[in-house]
């Protein structure tokens, strides 16, 4: 199996069956990827990073400009404290929901 670096992992596009890593030319499953991780990612559910107001969409966002580590963009992990080296104090913050 690949082993997908920080570095590669910013330059990730989504695809319909996971992720295309176009540094290593390889597809990354979710459900390969994720499995072991499953009950946390679940338990997480409406605060992965794709729920926070920082999140860029590409893997990045103003507390890991250059890509969120792993544990946090997976979902094993919640961002609610600083930590991994943040040089700041932004945490997650829910994206504001709009109204219908």
């Amino acid at each position: 199996m690949t082993k997908h670096t920080d570095q590669c992992r910013k330059k990730w596009v989504v695809v319909a069956s996971g992720w295309y890593c176009p540094v290593h030319d390889s597809i990354i499953d979710f459900e390969v990827e994720f499995a072991d991780d499953m009950d946390a990612i679940i338990a997480n559910d409406g605060m992965h990073c794709e729920d926070c107001k920082h999140f860029d969409g590409h893997f990045s966002c103003p507390a890991f400009p250059e890509v969120i580590p792993e544990p946090f963009w997976i979902g094993r992990e919640v961002h609610t404290k600083s930590k991994y080296g943040q040089t700041n104090k932004i945490i997650f913050e829910p994206k504001e929901k709009k109204d219908k």
